[in-house]
């Protein structure tokens, strides 16, 4: 997709310029974060040794495995980006940071053994239509939740950096300085920075 769209690009306009560009000025990802009213959720943990064919696709993984199972906790997960600078790092824009202390979780119809089940096992329950519903008290921060998914190991992560990302600093709206541009560029999505 990304040659296709850069092939076309330079069809309609071919200059050097495509194939050397002058660096664009680089805004404040802090700035692309207000104007959005969305999060950013940053991964930083020791980078594995491994050599860049083995360690951007296990890091790619890692992140897909992160959308997934935050968006099954009740997150919006925008999009992730990842790579390393001095550190690994893995990066989510999410749509908040908190979310509601109680969830509603769906049961088994009533008439059934499994209704049976559900309605001795929980405290708050209720009918809708033939369906038992409860209420299940969650864990709210989202910093708490990427723990606890790690902690339960319910997060599909690449196997040769498990152990680096189990022990990852998890900031919220802020990444070091070394990580800023990058931060800026996963956050703008600007045409010029289109990435495959």
């Amino acid at each position: 997709g990304v040659f296709y769209f850069k092939a076309k690009q330079f069809l309609e306009k071919p200059s050097r310029e495509f194939f050397f560009p002058k660096r664009k000025q680089i805004g404040d990802y802090r700035e692309v974060l207000m104007e959005r009213g969305t999060n950013l959720v940053t991964l930083l943990f020791e980078r594995p040794d491994l050599v860049d064919d083995l360690l951007l696709p296990q890091l790619e993984k890692s992140a897909r495995g992160f959308m997934k199972a935050l968006e099954l906790q009740g997150f919006g997960v925008f999009e992730a980006h990842w790579g390393y600078k001095d550190k690994a790092f893995i990066m989510l824009e999410v749509d908040r940071v908190e979310r509601p202390k109680v969830k509603i979780k769906p049961g088994p119809e009533f008439f059934t053994e499994r209704g049976l089940r559900f309605y001795s096992k929980n405290q708050k329950v209720w009918i809708r239509g033939k369906r038992l519903y409860s209420e299940k008290v969650v864990k709210e921060s989202i910093v708490d939740v990427i723990e606890e998914l790690l902690k339960k190991n319910q997060v599909s992560l690449g196997k040769q950096i498990k152990e680096h990302v189990m022990q990852a600093s998890i900031l919220i709206n802020f990444v070091p300085p070394e990580l800023s541009h990058e931060a800026y560029l996963f956050l703008s999505r600007e045409k010029w920075n289109l990435k495959g």
